[in-house]
C-alpha cells in the first residue's frame, strides 16, 4: 500500500485494490524495484504489497498460498494472476518509454524464455546483490 493510504489494516489486499503486486519485502532488490517502479510507472492502478505483510484471509482471497509468494513476485489483477517474470513484465509494461516496452516485450517470446530462465537465477542469487546499499535480508 502507498504512503498515506488509510485503508482498514483488517481489510484484505484484495478489497483495497483491482491489483495487487506482492514482493518480498525483506530483499533490498525487491523494495529498491517497487519504489523504482513506483516512481516511473504511469499506471498508478496496483496496491505494492509486501508478502510478509499478507494474512492468510488475504492469500486466500488472492487464490495463492504462502509458498507462492515466498517464491516469487506475483501480479494480481482481477482473475488474473501472473507470476515471478510475468509479473516483472505485467509491471514493466505501465511504464513509459523503453521500459514499457522492456515490459510489453519480456511478455512474449523469444524475451518471455530468457526472463523465465533468467528470474529463478536472481532470485537465487540476490542475496548477494547490493542495491543502493542495501543487501537481501533472505537466508542464504
Amino acid at each position: 500500500m502507498r504512503e498515506g493510504d488509510t485503508a482498514d489494516a483488517d481489510e484484505p489486499v484484495i478489497r483495497r485494490s483491482n491489483s495487487v503486486l506482492i514482493y518480498d519485502g525483506q530483499c533490498g532488490l525487491c523494495v529498491w524495484s517497487v519504489r523504482w517502479l513506483d516512481a516511473h510507472t504511469r499506471l498508478r492502478s496496483a496496491t505494492p504489497v509486501a508478502s510478509q505483510d499478507l494474512s492468510d484471509d488475504d492469500l486466500v482471497a488472492l487464490s495463492l498460498t504462502r509458498a507462492d509468494v515466498d517464491g516469487a513476485a506475483w501480479w494480481v489483477e482481477g482473475e488474473m494472476r501472473l507470476g515471478g517474470h510475468l509479473a516483472v513484465a505485467r509491471a514493466l509494461s505501465g511504464c513509459a518509454g523503453v521500459y514499457g516496452l522492456l515490459g510489453r516485450a519480456m511478455a512474449r517470446r523469444p524475451l518471455r524464455t530468457v526472463a523465465r530462465v533468467l528470474y529463478p537465477v536472481v532470485v537465487r542469487h540476490r542475496h548477494r546483490l547490493r542495491v543502493a546499499g542495501v543487501r537481501c535480508r533472505v537466508p542464504k
